[in-house]
């Protein structure tokens, strides 16, 4: 015991500010996608060319772990899936495409996760593919007259492939500069995908029909096993598909003049018409259950306001975020006014707009992320990211002068690079949007984020309550991932090569950028070389500071635990005998606030966030 008590005692001291690593590529891709799933497995997906030995090194480590190909006419492309858990060990790998073909060509476009870690890939292909990892084939053809496919893909937590899905092709609305999510899971395993204008198809692989003419986008829905749910048609011009863990989706795009009339509910119990105006069109999210009953529609009365990110917490709000084209907004579905305006200085240049809402459509929280008077700062928020409890992740380029990511009456400035290089920005926030962290990475000049590096896409860690960075970026690599001052974080590629990219994996602890702890289970399992597990706490958050704590994975064994604030002074700590009945934790004496629990038993290690505080 006492050993373990001096490794988390001095844990702020020894770790480096966050863990990491980077997987060298031949050839640069914006489809790409990450997420990481509950028991803590960072899941990444992407596009790979096809040769003799396909030029993306999957292990990080000093192995090496490169796909062989079949050096064909023209090789073409295949997708890639790749499991890594908290400490960057790779798990397994799967190749999707099909080297049998003179081209093959395979993308893959988006990644999710379900309760039970069971993982969902949406992409398409051409002509055939093979989704079943190693030896194993599961080779997936169109039907007769169609050569496009979209697909959906689900694999265990271990790599197995559990049922491919096939559906209309419908290339999404991903760019170099972002991704507008089209794709989501809820926690339960259902599977949501948006489908813009196709051919007529049967969305029912089963015995039923559910057939639609194409005409129309569509939503699709699919359960954990891959059985059709519920198909309809929707709005005539959707760009984003927000899916919750809770199970509510949320769709949001442009209502043009002409559909007025058009019934957007699609319950045959009942109706939903816009209504009418004198506005050529307008931007409008409608929310639903999982079962596509309509919770509420919102339109957001003004000019140039895009709601890209939509997404849910676990206690039904909707979130919505993306830019705004300058004049004034209201964002009250009510007979409340909510104005929001953005200031034209720089002729059609756009702020970033941020808004809550509970689940009957009633307005949180509305606010925007304003640039200093008279500055040009913001180039694009290129992706967003909300954990259960409603923490918002941001990442995004930022050009030239300040930009003022604190939305309070206090100011958070962060800056580009003269004269118009540009930096990579990451920033967090509360549940009430209350600023948690934000800072820079990087210069264009320099560090070749104009290049192929622009991007960052960002990820909650659930297990350890922290959050992931991926970045594709020059090799060699020079940038400094630690944005603390006097520290510095720039990993290398172990086994680069002649590969000219590289793909990074970045884990960030929430109190990095104010110089506190920094992620336990990246950093102290990955020392200890501990299988890191999910804790079973609840309730958590707890207004009265007393918890239960659950500790399944113990069985017989001895299990010692403790609980420390943000700053690693330990609080609580003992041994367990019979972990058979949960333990009692009691915080109540201690002042309201986040602490980390950890448990050791028989080489294993848990680690959760306890929230000492009043539910939101």
């Amino acid at each position: 015991m006492k050993n373990f008590y001096l490794a988390f005692l001095f844990l702020s001291s020894i770790l480096s500010a966050q863990e990491g690593y980077i997987l060298p590529r031949s050839s640069s891709s914006f489809r790409q996608d990450m997420t990481v799933t509950p028991q803590g497995d960072r899941i990444l997906i992407g596009e790979v060319t096809l040769d003799t030995v396909i030029g993306l090194d999957l292990d990080p480590g000093p192995g090496t772990n490169r796909f062989q190909g079949v050096l064909k006419k023209d090789p073409g492309d295949g997708a890639f899936v790749a499991s890594y858990d908290p400490q960057g060990n790779l798990n397994w790998s799967v190749l999707i495409a099909d080297t049998t073909l003179d081209h093959s060509d395979v993308r893959a476009f988006y990644v999710d996760y379900d309760d039970e870690s069971n993982i969902y890939v949406q992409g398409e292909f051409f002509v055939s593919a093979d989704f079943a990892p190693g030896d194993a084939e599961y080779l997936v053809t169109p039907p007769a007259g169609m050569y496009w496919m979209t697909f959906i893909a689900s694999y265990t937590p271990t790599g197995e492939l559990r049922f491919v899905v096939t559906l209309p092709t419908y290339i999404p609305a991903i760019f170099a500069d972002g991704l507008l999510r089209q794709f989501g899971v809820d926690g339960a395993g259902n599977s949501y995908s948006m489908i813009g204008y196709s051919s007529e198809f049967d969305y029912d692989p089963g015995d039923g029909e559910s057939i639609m003419d194409g005409k129309q986008p569509v939503i699709a829905s699919y359960d954990k096993d891959g059985n059709f749910r519920f198909a309809f048609e929707t709005m005539g011009a959707p760009y984003v598909l927000g899916v919750s863990k809770m199970g509510d989706f949320y769709v949001g795009g442009d209502h043009r003049q002409e559909e007025y009339g058009v019934d957007l509910d699609p319950n045959p119990d009942s109706e939903y018409f816009i209504p009418e105006t004198e506005k050529l069109i307008s931007s409008i999210v409608l929310s639903f259950d999982t079962d596509a009953q309509l919770n509420f529609a919102q339109v957001i009365e003004g000019d140039g306001v895009y709601p890209y990110m939509l997404d849910g917490d676990k206690h039904g709000n909707l979130y919505m975020a993306g830019p705004m084209q300058p004049g004034k907004s209201d964002f009250d579905p009510g007979p409340d006014t909510v104005l929001l305006e953005v200031i034209d200085s720089f002729g059609s240049e756009a702020d970033f707009f941020m808004a809550k809402y509970r689940r009957d459509g009633e307005l949180v929280k509305a606010l925007l992320l304003e640039e200093k008077p008279g500055s040009l700062a913001l180039e694009g928020v290129q992706d967003f990211a909300l954990s259960d409890d409603g923490e918002l992740y941001l990442s995004g380029r930022i050009l030239w002068d300040s930009l003022d990511l604190d939305p309070s009456e206090e100011t958070h400035y962060i800056s580009g690079q003269y004269p118009y290089a540009e930096r990579a920005f990451v920033a967090g926030y509360d549940s009430s949007f209350n600023l948690l962290f934000g800072y820079t990475l990087g210069d264009s000049l320099q560090d070749g984020l104009g290049k192929d590096g622009r991007w960052f896409k960002v990820a909650p860690a659930p297990v350890c309550g922290d959050y992931v960075l991926m970045a594709e970026i020059p090799l060699p690599q020079t940038i400094d991932f630690d944005p603390r001052e006097g520290s510095e974080y720039v990993p290398t590629a172990i086994n680069s090569g002649t590969d000219t990219i590289g793909l990074a994996v970045i884990t960030y602890s929430h109190d990095l950028d104010a110089g506190g702890m920094d992620c336990l289970l990246s950093g102290l399992a990955g020392r200890d070389k501990l299988s890191a597990l999910p804790l079973r706490v609840f309730p958590n958050p707890s207004a009265t500071g007393v918890f239960e704590m659950k500790l399944p994975f113990a069985g017989d064994n001895l299990a010692e635990y403790l609980i420390a604030d943000l700053s690693g002074r330990i609080v609580r700590q003992g041994v367990v005998h019979n972990s058979d009945e949960p333990i009692k934790l009691d915080l109540s004496q201690q002042p309201a606030g986040v602490y980390i629990a950890k448990v050791s038993s028989a080489g294993r290690t848990a680690v959760a966030k306890l929230i000492r505080g009043a539910i939101r």
